[in-house]
């Protein structure tokens, strides 16, 4: 049986040798994130009031296109209107923002772009009661 540790080790490894250098914000948010009218998903609008709260975290992430296979979830979440084919998925070391604070909308800049997390926020993937990875979807942010 792999132990809790090994799994973490070996995801750590991916991101860094696979990853892109990462930097979360986390701010408090005032008014609607992802549009005005409508519903949240539909609007590229973002009317919002943005306050940063604690610190930044820097980091390594792996960010991937969305899966369009017409058979998929992601695509399915497309359809619903809840994703957008320019979205990304993003994958993130477990130890990197645990504890996720709860108030906090995430912003993380790749790069040169900003991106905001979508409001399923990330999910925790975790065995034993440790958090291995962090998973979402993120929209690129215009301001």
């Amino acid at each position: 049986m792999v132990a809790t540790t090994d799994m973490i080790a070996d995801f750590d490894k991916s991101v860094t040798e696979h990853g892109t250098t990462i930097l979360v914000k986390f701010y408090t948010a005032s008014g609607t994130v992802f549009g005005g009218t409508g519903s949240e998903y539909d609007d590229d609008v973002y009317s919002t009031l943005w306050s940063q709260s604690g610190n930044n975290v820097s980091g390594v992430a792996m960010i991937q296109p969305l899966n369009r296979d017409t058979a998929g979830n992601e695509y399915k979440m497309v359809e619903q209107g809840i994703l957008k084919f320019d979205d990304r998925k993003i994958f993130i070391t477990g130890s990197l923002i645990d504890p996720m604070p709860s108030d906090s909308k995430v912003r993380f800049t790749i790069g040169a772009n900003t991106w905001a997390l979508l409001p399923e926020g990330l999910r925790p993937w975790d065995i034993s009661g440790v958090t291995i990875y962090w998973s979402g979807f993120v929209r690129q942010f215009i301001d």
